[in-house]
């Protein structure tokens, strides 16, 4: 997964650190936690979960396999949830 991007109809901004994505057709609203703000904000900038968890891993000492299977789970859920969709 090399990366996403917003579907349609989605909308996000940061609030203390914090993501607040906003599904518009559903009005359903998502918060995420500062971490997986950091993996998400990469995420959009097209970095690989590889990539972001190099960087995670290193600015919250956390082991770099744990810190890639977050930035993967957190990036398939956004899909499933149909915020997001894999860039090609």
């Amino acid at each position: 997964m090399p990366g996403l991007s917003l579907v349609d109809g989605v909308s996000w901004r940061a609030v203390n650190g914090k993501a607040i994505i906003l599904h518009g057709p559903s009005s359903r609203y998502y918060t995420l936690n500062e971490t997986a703000t950091v993996i998400f904000r990469q995420a959009l900038r097209g970095r690989s979960p590889a990539a972001i968890a190099r960087a995670v891993s290193k600015s919250y000492g956390v082991s770099l396999a744990a810190a890639e299977a977050d930035a993967r789970r957190l990036q398939g859920s956004l899909v499933r949830e149909g915020l997001a969709r894999e860039r090609a």
